[in-house]
């Protein structure tokens, strides 16, 4: 990808080429970024459109999808979308009521996700500003969801992370030497410290807000996992949600997480099998 390469890029691996027990899983490259399944070897790799012309089966794969939202998987055409986890907006924010009367203060304000640019702007509007209040601080996203929900705002970021994790952001910072700026963090409530850690270490006073809550969906019901061929999880508090509703994670089944924070808490608790 760093070469051009488009993520959804079709990829076949190809186990024992030519054998009788020639097996093939079909992926992307985005896919094959975060997937901890360890494929057995020896295998071929082979990435392109000619893969989707071979795929008469991969866009018919079961796929559970476990994330709040399932619009951004439209290519699976047999999905199952199942939220584990309830977004609740934290009401009367005193804290956030008081950064937005102070906004002119801040240097930075820097959204890790959608729901994060979604319940910032509900306030900023409940105080019946807009965007005009933002024009001298600077903007910054963490992957390509939260730019699409602040561009929905009609804003442009000034930097978007690479990835769907903090650490493009925090290289950032790392390089421009960000210090001695204020910085204001709406996001959920079960915000990893990785961020925020490192933006006051680098000398910047930050100021963390939760804007809105991560909950287990208690009304998502246990399914037959066997006739998923892939699991999707877009969030740490989503592997959480699910190991709750079903114990442990499945062996031979496709564990994709979206973004590296998802990944590592998904390692914390998959058996990394051969499928």
């Amino acid at each position: 990808m760093e070469s051009g390469r488009r993520e959804e890029l079709p990829v076949a691996l190809v186990h024992n080429v030519s054998l009788p027990d020639q097996k093939v899983y079909y992926s992307s490259l985005k896919e094959l970024q975060y997937s901890i399944i360890k494929y057995p070897t020896p295998i071929l790799l082979i990435a392109g459109e000619v893969v989707s012309f071979e795929n008469q089966d991969a866009r018919k794969q079961k796929v559970l999808i476990t994330g709040t939202s399932g619009k951004d998987y439209d290519h699976y055409t047999n999905r199952i979308h199942t939220p584990l986890v309830k977004i609740q907006k934290i009401k009367d924010n005193e804290r956030l009521q008081a950064s937005l009367k102070a906004i002119n203060t801040f240097d930075w304000i820097v959204f890790t996700s959608r729901y994060g640019v979604r319940y910032f702007f509900e306030a900023l509007h409940e105080t019946q500003s807009d965007i005009r209040a933002l024009a001298a601080v600077r903007l910054a996203s963490v992957g390509k969801t939260t730019t699409a929900e602040l561009r929905n705002c009609h804003i442009y970021p000034d930097i978007e992370s690479e990835t769907e994790s903090a650490e493009g952001l925090i290289n950032y910072f790392s390089d421009i030497q960000l210090t001695k700026k204020r910085i204001l963090l709406p996001r959920s409530d079960k915000g990893l410290k990785q961020l925020s850690e490192a933006l006051e270490n680098m000398g910047n006073i930050l100021i963390d807000i939760p804007v809105y809550r991560n909950t287990v969906n208690e009304e998502a019901e246990k399914t037959d996992l066997s006739l998923f061929q892939k699991i999707i999880f877009s969030s740490p508090s989503g592997v959480e949600a699910f190991t709750q509703l079903y114990g442990e994670m499945p062996t031979g089944i496709q564990l994709i997480a979206k973004g590296k924070t998802t990944a590592r808490k998904l390692k914390e608790y998959a058996i990394p099998n051969r499928v």
